[in-house]
């Protein structure tokens, strides 16, 4: 029996603590040098570290995004913005984060990951599978990363709980540096522009460029749901298209998907809930206390 034919069966009938039963034994019976390297592989795994890259998060971000979805993945389809850096260890990417996930009581979301030619992950997530002694299909897996990231609430819980990027923390710090500084007292109007932003702080990016204004959207966005989740504060408020003297769209769009029993964002947008977002920035962070305790993140 070859390992495709137990792939297949376990795809089929078998558990995957089953299947990886089945997997040793011919490894041993055939080569025992293959069966040393796997042993060490996964010892390896077991003592890496829980706390993940920003590679490995924006590899998370994604998989979240698809599984909210109902959808899989191939393993192609995961190259972020044409990144593909990470490609040549990208099991080991998967099997950190689904280790985290495990950890945390969550699917293991690098179930969803498979090869165009079967529709089966790899090798190394039966690995995976074995050494947390999954029990569960491979079919139940995939079905209940699907329930459970099809839940707003475990989204917008789960999906900043564990870090931001270290470009994110970097431009979160300014920002929460820019509400701290601001006149004392000061909770009119205190904002900074995109492109000051990315000038300023050295991001190395500009507006006139369609990739770059969307790679800034995406680090506010993050930013400001993590400051929601744990505080309630939308730290973009303080950014601004300087030509029309207020946030983009986009900040009206993620206040209607983070605060709960909201109007349309372009209601949001005519009521001008920036300026009471903004405020309520100021001040929190012009408080010594707050600045002191929630500045820095792990």
């Amino acid at each position: 029996m070859t390992i495709r034919h137990i792939f297949a069966l376990k795809h089929d009938k078998l558990s995957c603590f089953g299947v990886w039963r089945n997997i040793w034994t011919l490894c041993i019976s055939v080569n025992s040098n293959f069966y040393s390297y796997f042993r060490i592989k996964i010892v390896r795994m077991d003592i890496s570290k829980r706390v993940l890259d920003d590679l490995a998060l924006d590899i998370r971000r994604k998989l979240i995004e698809s599984a909210s979805n109902g959808k899989k993945l191939y393993y192609g389809d995961i190259a972020i913005l044409g990144d593909d850096r990470y490609m040549s260890g990208l099991s080991d990417f998967l099997s950190k984060i689904s280790r985290y996930e495990h950890k945390n009581g969550r699917p293991l979301l690098s179930a969803i990951v498979v090869q165009k030619e079967n529709e089966l992950p790899d090798t190394g997530f039966f690995l995976l599978c074995d050494s947390l002694k999954t029990t569960q299909s491979l079919k139940e897996m995939q079905s209940d990363c699907f329930e459970f990231w099809s839940k707003e609430e475990n989204k917008l819980k789960y999906m900043t709980k564990i870090q931001l990027t270290k470009e994110e923390k970097d431009v979160r710090e300014r920002l929460i540096e820019l509400a701290h500084g601001a006149e004392k007292g000061n909770n009119s109007y205190v904002s900074i522009s995109y492109q000051e932003l990315y000038d300023v702080y050295g991001l190395n990016l500009e507006m006139q460029y369609p990739t770059d204004i969307s790679t800034m959207s995406k680090i506010l966005d993050n930013i400001s749901t993590y400051e929601y989740v744990n505080r309630g504060l939308i730290l973009s408020s303080l950014v601004i298209n300087k030509t029309i003297n207020r946030p983009g769209d986009g900040f009206y769009k993620l206040c209607e998907k983070l605060v709960p029993m909201s109007d349309n964002w372009e209601v949001l947008k005519a009521k001008r809930v920036d300026i009471g977002m903004m405020q309520k920035c100021l001040e929190f962070w012009q408080k010594e206390e707050n600045y002191t305790k929630y500045k820095n993140i792990e």
